[in-house]
């Protein structure tokens, strides 16, 4: 009975010490996200890149399956409410809009990204 009561105290100790070795250290993983590429980048910045690669997979210039892989992602201010990217027959709003420029990599192609600072507006500059 005392070799049970000592083996499990061990147990717990080694369970312990890993689960605050994680906790002490930050070490995440998420299943989506295995290699934690995006631990760098703030809420809004990964919300952007998702949007982004999102929009790139539905846009048929890229295979649907094919990966996608953030080269850059740089905070911006835009011109307008346009993004600085002027069309015909469409008015913009004359005020500084922040956002990001994204550029991402895809069957060895860069196309580059204009967004405002939520990325619910995202526009393929190149």
């Amino acid at each position: 009975m005392k070799i049970f009561n000592e083996t499990f105290w061990i147990v717990v100790g080694v369970i312990v010490a890993i689960i605050l070795a994680l906790v002490f250290f930050g070490i995440d993983f998420d299943i989506n996200n295995p290699d934690n590429s995006l631990n760098k980048y703030s809420e809004e910045e990964i919300t952007v890149i998702e949007n982004t690669k999102a929009d790139l997979k539905s846009s048929g210039l890229i295979d649907k399956n094919s990966e996608i892989k953030l080269k850059n992602i740089d905070e911006r201010d835009w011109p307008n409410a346009c993004l600085g990217i002027p069309e015909p027959n469409r008015l913009c709003a004359q005020v500084i809009t922040p956002g990001y420029e994204v550029t991402l990599e895809s069957e060895g192609e860069e196309f580059v990204y204009r967004t405002n600072e939520g990325g619910d507006l995202v526009i393929l500059y190149k």
